[in-house]
């Protein structure tokens, strides 16, 4: 079994573009207790501001 993770790197149009997938992603990861800097309740405008 092959255990490598592979994390591309994405840039700023590409991050703009994806806005709702990574807004969703931040808030998905934030209610499953990961320390990302950010705490419940997450309010979703706050996650597309960042």
């Amino acid at each position: 079994m092959d255990a490598s993770i592979t994390v591309p790197r994405v840039d700023a149009d590409k991050a703009a573009a994806d806005g709702e997938t990574l807004a969703e992603l931040l808030a998905v990861c934030v209610e499953g207790g990961a320390s990302v800097s950010f705490m419940l309740p997450l309010a979703r405008d706050k996650t597309l501001a960042v």
